[in-house]
């Protein structure tokens, strides 16, 4: 997102069509993360917002991880 300054990440392993599954997990400047301590088989679903000067956007398409 052009002019952000930081995004915000959540993620749920629930159902990741109901928007109170997800929990903000991280707040970074940066366009990566790494997450610790996750279930091993499970899958995990990622949304992010990115907060600009003028606000937040809407929220990303989902995404889904398995962990290793």
């Amino acid at each position: 997102m052009k002019n952000r300054r930081i995004y915000k990440v959540f993620m749920t392993a629930g159902d990741p069509a109901q928007l109170e599954n997800y929990e903000m997990i991280k707040v970074t400047a940066r366009n990566y993360i790494t997450i610790e301590h996750l279930t091993s088989g499970t899958t995990y679903t990622f949304r992010v917002v990115a907060q600009g000067v003028l606000g937040d956007s809407p929220m990303s398409d989902i995404t889904f991880a398995r962990a290793a």
